[in-house]
């Protein structure tokens, strides 16, 4: 049987499930379990100042450079996981002509970035605070330092949401998701759930024991250990040193290194809804909506998006209105890119009259 919908969670679906997913939880655990080395917040951007800021946590301290990127530059609080990457986007882009230098020509130029920019020289100031007093070898690359240190990263992620999901799968949070999915018009038929009809893409890393076999991780799961973080696709070109930190890049390495966990195709000419729920909607993801809407063709053919929200939400006016903000957002950038300029323009108005654009509450138990 064909998939009619296809249903995309983000982060929120886990958080809406009581979760701690959330950005915030994880560096609260990573630096209350783990001896992360971190510096003072306040420090000056003066080459001569390195060795008066190391803040010390005690001995056999982890290191890791983008742990002391966030905290140095208080980035750790009040982020979404959208937010990660695009701090992540920002770095790499702003180091993207050194990618090549070895460690040693990094540290001796002095022209590497724009320094009339605070976040260039922020980005400059922390790499060398962390290549000077933690990496012995000085010959490898930038760019192979940078993306071991995001390897390590998402590691300490892994670890995390062990503790988190640990005992919960098989019982609580099994139970919760299928109430919240429910709700979005993911229902049983003869007592059990319709996995034929419904495909998922699953932006976070947790399981949906129900839709194994219709369900697409994009970004890795927990128990394959082989999570990612990545950056946007649709501004860099392939032959940049920095496209190996895209998620396409990343999904593709790992597909290579997985060999025995095969993906999902969850797209096929037979849906007619698209359903959201806890997606940020965030630009770094940009380039899959792009995909889905083209392979469909939202413009021309009966194709419906939902998208649900939760019960923070309607408490949070604020917060639904950043919503649709964002809504707005994604189908002004996707009707950018069409062909017919025009229709890029009144696309949204067209599937409004059309009864093809809502935005729902989610109801159930959860």
């Amino acid at each position: 049987m064909e998939k009619e919908q296809l249903v995309i969670l983000g982060n929120g679906f886990d958080l809406a499930l009581g979760m701690k997913t959330s950005y915030n939880d994880f560096f609260k655990w990573l630096f209350t379990n783990k001896k992360i080395v971190t510096f003072d917040k306040d420090y000056s951007l003066h080459e001569s100042e390195y060795p008066e800021i190391i803040k010390t946590n005690g001995k056999n301290q982890l290191v890791n450079f983008w742990c002391i990127y966030f905290s140095m530059t208080q980035k750790s609080n009040g982020l979404d996981w959208n937010n990660v990457e695009s701090h992540i986007e920002d770095v790499v882009k702003t180091l993207e002509n050194c990618m090549d230098y070895s460690i040693i020509d990094f540290l001796t130029k002095n022209d590497v970035v724009n320094k009339s920019k605070q976040t260039y020289r922020q980005s400059e100031f922390i790499l060398k605070l962390f290549l000077r007093n933690f990496i012995v070898t000085k010959n490898e690359s930038i760019m192979s330092i940078l993306l071991l240190q995001l390897k390590q990263f998402e590691c300490f992620f892994v670890e995390y949401l062990n503790t988190v999901f640990s005992g919960n799968i098989e019982t609580h949070i099994k139970y919760n998701y299928t109430e919240l999915l429910k709700s979005m018009g993911v229902k049983p038929r003869d007592g059990h759930y319709d996995a034929n009809s419904t495909a998922i893409l699953n932006f976070n890393y947790s399981s949906l024991p129900d839709f194994v076999d219709s369900t697409r991780n994009i970004h890795g799961t927990i128990a394959n250990n082989n999570i990612i973080f990545g950056i946007d696709s649709s501004t860099i070109e392939a032959t940049s040193p920095i496209y190996i930190f895209t998620k396409e890049s990343r999904i593709m390495h790992a597909s290579v290194v997985n060999q025995g966990n095969s993906q999902k195709d969850i797209l096929n000419r037979y849906i007619k809804t698209i359903k959201f729920f806890g997606h940020s909607l965030a630009q770094a993801d940009y380039a899959y909506f792009q995909s889905i809407f083209d392979y469909l063709s939202i413009y021309d053919n009966d194709v419906t998006l939902i998208f649900y929200y939760g019960f923070y939400f309607e408490t949070n006016k604020i917060k639904l209105l950043e919503y649709e903000n964002e809504i707005q957002n994604l189908l002004s950038v996707y009707g950018k890119t069409l062909d017919n300029k025009d229709h890029g323009k009144n696309l949204m108005t067209k599937m409004m009259l059309e009864n093809r654009l809502q935005i729902k509450l989610a109801i159930g138990r959860y």
